[in-house]
Formats: C-alpha cells, structure tokens, sequence
C-alpha cells in the first residue's frame, strides 16, 4: 500500500496584464473565479476521485471548517490509495461530525479497518483473548464487468473483511487491496462470519455475508453475479455508507 504526506493544493493562476487599456485574457479570469468546492462535487458524484481530490484540498484551504469538504477529501484518499491522507481527513471527520451522524459512522469505521491493514506475523498469538490471527483464509478474483466497462479484472481494489457482532469474529476487522491482477487473499484470519465488502465510504459493489470455518481456505471470487445489484446481504450498512457530495 503506497503512502503519501496530506499537502493542500492552492494552485490559481494570475494573468499578466496588458501594457494597454484591454480586458484581462479570459484564461487568467476564468482561473480566478474557479469555485474548486464545486468542482470538488462535480467529480465526485462522476467518481473521478483523481481528479475530484486537488479540487477538495484547495476548498478546505479556503474553507477549512468545512465538514463536507473534509470528508469528501477523506472519501477521494481511500479510493486513490491514498491511506494517510485518508486518515487525516477521517480522524478530522470524526473529530467534528455530529455524534451518530452517518459521516461520524463511516470514518469511525473506515479508522478501524485502517488500523488492521497490517498483517499479523505471530502464530503464536492466535488463541490470545481478542487476538486478529486465526488459521482460516479467504482468497478469490476480482472482476467487473457494467456499462461503458468490458469485463475485466480490478487491481488496486481495496476490500473489507470486517467481523460480525454476534460471534467469534466480532470486533475484529482485516482491510486489503487486490494485486496488479486483480486477486486477493486473506491469510490467518479468525474463522467465523464476516461482512464481505469493497467499500466503507462510496458505492459499494459488493456486501456478502460469509461463513470462514477453521481451516479453510475459501475460494470466494467476486464478480457482477454476486455484486450488491443482485445480492445485498446488509443493505442498511450499505445505505448508511454512501458519502453525501458536498453542496
């Protein structure tokens, strides 16, 4: 997983002025009046979070009270890979959100898978009370497949294997991204029941409930047929983990 330093991104350009009594260029206007909080949005909501992200920073640099802007930013790092910079602007989410409000959920959420992205080296630790390190396993392919996108695999896609509140497996949580191949895998989890997922903030393509027992290595491929347009094993979770675009 790459890692990077937050930075705020200013970036307006000034025009020279001509030595003549004429308008500005209407390059050098244009750069001065871009609304970046609106621009911020428009990407968003086309889930350009590349291009979405310098757009937030330079909004939060002019408005940096701003709890939409902030968590809009959070939501573009998670999707860009950006995990410190998504760490910063979740904990200042969650710092200033309201108490119970569905941004304070999804960066408390978001925070605590964050914090088990590592994984576990000690086998020794596996029947600790609480202990991450179990000797289960789950793996599979990733691929998607929708309109204006062929089939085909999803590298760099993270997921969520986050467990259940009435098992073995609660309060336990694993977070991941696929390989340049688009595959993924889970090694020396607690068995039990997990919620399967792709997304804690944005849409979320898939939302399974499975079942990893002792032992087992589970083949579980995640593809259009299993997705959350036909199979939504936790639909209030997944409705409660659509960010709102900053107005």
């Amino acid at each position: 997983m790459r890692y990077f330093t937050i930075g705020l991104l200013v970036g307006l350009a000034v025009g020279l002025a001509g030595c003549q009594n004429t308008a500005p260029p209407p390059a050098s206007s244009n750069a001065i009046s871009v609304d970046h909080a609106a621009e911020a949005r428009n990407a968003f909501a086309a889930r350009d979070w590349a291009k979405a992200a310098p757009h937030f920073r330079a909004a939060i640099a002019a408005d940096p009270g701003s709890l939409t802007l902030h968590h809009g930013l959070a939501t573009c790092a998670s999707w860009l890979g950006l995990i410190d910079e998504a760490k910063v602007e979740f904990n200042w989410v969650l710092a200033h959100a309201p108490a119970g409000s569905p941004e304070a959920q999804i960066a408390r959420e978001w925070l605590a898978s964050a914090e088990t992205d590592a994984e576990p080296t000690t086998t020794a630790a596996a029947d600790a009370p609480g202990s991450k390190v179990g000797d289960a396993a789950v793996h599979g392919l990733v691929t998607w497949e929708g309109p204006g996108h062929p089939r085909s695999i999803l590298p760099r896609t993270q997921l969520h294997l986050k467990g259940l509140p009435d098992g073995p497996t609660k309060g336990v949580s694993y977070y991941m991204r696929t390989d340049k191949e688009g595959r993924y895998r889970f090694n020396r989890i607690k068995a039990g029941p997990y919620r399967l997922t792709d997304a804690i903030a944005g849409d979320v393509k898939w939302n399974l409930k499975i079942e990893v027992k002792s032992g087992e290595d589970l083949e579980l491929d995640l593809n259009p047929g299993n997705s959350t347009a036909s199979r939504n094993d936790f639909p209030p979770a997944a409705e409660a983990a659509r960010p709102t675009p900053p107005s």
